[in-house]
Parts: structure tokens; C-alpha cells; sequence
């Protein structure tokens, strides 16, 4: 299970993990969960429009991974940690029953994704506590809690090997066209001069925008990463396990390795 703040972050933060896990394991069943509507994502377009929009978009991503899509109808640039979303978190996470969340890390430049990597952490022992959301039942296991890495982190380091799945991760990324090809371009003033608005030409500045912030995530966690695979692949995503969830079996941490 992922759960992210908006429509687009669950593929960002671990899409080449997904597409790995369905690729090799088809089975796998695969959740993501996004906290807001991301009715604010965009420059123009606001409120019901925009949330209308990036709910089909997360439509395609489900559709394009084999995964399961939930978007919780909270507004975007306004997640605030509550009981009430907490429960409804913990609600989600216990009907699921994953053996992996992953989440954003703690000290997130956006607000809505530090109120979600709180209040997924504010989950995790209350899943087991028969007295909180008393009418969905209890995990009897603790799953494991991964964030998105980050120089800061203090847990262990762990890492997936993506190699083989740049593209299965681009292509998800793509159908969030209003973000990638609108709304980062010109809050972030990414360069898509090149894209022709064709479905290749996307398909193209994706992979290379994938390739290229998985290559840096290889050379600033170089020795970890090292350590963790022995050689260290081209292209990975990183996490950090945290301290009092469950820590990944071996299994688990052998098929981060497998390329």
C-alpha cells in the first residue's frame, strides 16, 4: 500500500516498485491511497474542475499499473491530522491488510504530505488496537512502514532495483497530464519545449525525467545503496524503514535486490 498526499505522489514516490511487484509477482495485490483531491494542482483551473480531472488521471494510473486507486475527498493544500482522517486511514489500511505502507518522509517541503507521513504514522500501532474503529477488524502483525528517503534519515536504508521498469513507471506518470505537462512546467518551470503533445514525444520526456532523478538517487545514496545490493544498479528507488513497524523479511529485501 501506498498512500500519498495527492493524485500523482504513489506513483512518484514508489512507481518502479509497483510495476516491479506486479511484473513478478502478478498476483500482488496493490493499493495506493491518495489523502486529498488535488483540487489546487493547478494554475487556471480550480476547485471541482481540476479534482474532476486528476481523479480520471488517477483512473489511467490504476488501469495502467493493475493496482487499486482510492482518492479521499479532502482539499488539496489543506490535510490537516485529525482523528477523524486518522480513522478513516486506519479503517482503509486494516480492510487492505498489506504487508508494506509507503509514505512520504517526515520533514516534506508541502504540508499535505507532513500531515500525511504523520498521520500514517499515527496509524500504525492503532492498527491493532480493538477499541479504535471498533467495526473493522484488528491486524494481528505489525506491517512494515517505509518512507521515501531522504540525507536526513536515521533508520535503516533500503532500496529497489528499477531497471527494468524506467518505462512501466514513466508510463504511469504520464496520466497525470495536467501535473507533468501543465501545472509542475509552470509552478517548477520544468522545460517542455520538446514535447510535441504527442503521446511519444511525453512517453520520451518522461522516461528521461525518470531515468534522471533515479540516476540521481543512485549518486546521492551511493554507498548505502552499494552496501545494500554489493554493486549498485543504475536506477533506484530509496527508502527508509521505520523504527518501531515491522522490519522487511528477507524475502522482501531479496526482491528489492533481484534486477
Amino acid at each position: 500500500m501506498v498512500i500519498g498526499a495527492h493524485p500523482d505522489d504513489c506513483e512518484l514516490i514508489a512507481g518502479g516498485l509497483t510495476a516491479k511487484l506486479k511484473k513478478e509477482i502478478p498476483d500482488s495485490a496493490v493499493k495506493y491511497i491518495s489523502m486529498t483531491n488535488g483540487d489546487a494542482g493547478h494554475q487556471t483551473l480550480f476547485g471541482e474542475r481540476i479534482a474532476k480531472i486528476r481523479y480520471a488521471e488517477t483512473r489511467e494510473v490504476a488501469e495502467t499499473l493493475g493496482i487499486e486507486y482510492e482518492v479521499f475527498d479532502n482539499h488539496d493544500g489543506k490535510l490537516s491530522v485529525t482523528v477523524g482522517q486518522r480513522e478513516k486511514l486506519i479503517g482503509r489500511i486494516r480492510e487492505f491488510a498489506p504487508d508494506v505502507i509507503v509514505t512520504h518522509y517526515a520533514n516534506d517541503y508541502h504540508p499535505d504530505h507532513r500531515a500525511t507521513h504523520t498521520m500514517v504514522n499515527d496509524c500504525m500501532y492503532l492498527l491493532g488496537v480493538p477499541g479504535i474503529v471498533p467495526d473493522v477488524k484488528v491486524l494481528r502483525y505489525m506491517p512494515s512502514l517505509w518512507y521515501e528517503l531522504t540525507p536526513d534519515a536515521t533508520g535503516d536504508k533500503i532500496f529497489c532495483d528499477i531497471g527494468k521498469y524506467i518505462i512501466d513507471k514513466a508510463r504511469a506518470a504520464i496520466c497525470n497530464e495536467s501535473q507533468y505537462f501543465d501545472w509542475l512546467p509552470w509552478i517548477d518551470g520544468d522545460d517542455i519545449s520538446d514535447v510535441d503533445g504527442t503521446y511519444e514525444s511525453k512517453l520520451k520526456y518522461m522516461i528521461s525525467k525518470t531515468e534522471r532523478a533515479a540516476g540521481e538517487c543512485c549518486k546521492l545514496y551511493q554507498r548505502a545503496a552499494t552496501d545494500f545490493f554489493v554493486c549498485c544498479p543504475d536506477y533506484i528507488e530509496a527508502f527508509e524503514v521505520c523504527k518501531y513497524a515491522a522490519s522487511p523479511d528477507e524475502d522482501t529485501l531479496n526482491f528489492l535486490k533481484s534486477n
